[in-house]
């Protein structure tokens, strides 16, 4: 049987709302994720995980401002669990007040 490496990649990218908010970097759960330099509201980058790693999160600007459902109540948390390598996009709707 093959052995798994311990660490598996993410490329990660987040898209969110332009609405003047303009963080340097947004936290998915303790994971900073910068601003794209070339793309207006685009977060994301490459990141080397422990693989199986899991955790529940909400997008929180670097200000911890959380993000929002449609009607602009609390989202619902989202889980990430890596078993293997992966390229993940999330959207933020829109921020809480």
């Amino acid at each position: 049987m093959e052995e798994l490496p311990e660490y598996v990649n993410l490329s990660l990218r987040v898209k969110v709302p332009k609405d003047g908010r303009n963080s340097p970097y947004l936290l998915i759960g303790k994971l900073k994720v910068n601003r794209l330099a070339d793309n207006d509201g685009v977060y994301g980058g490459e990141l080397r995980l422990p693989r199986d790693i899991a955790f529940r999160f909400r997008i929180t600007t670097d200000t911890g401002v959380q993000e929002a459902g449609r009607n602009g109540k609390e989202a619902p948390f989202r889980i990430l669990k890596l078993p293997g390598d992966a390229a993940i996009d999330y959207e933020v709707e829109r921020w809480s007040e």
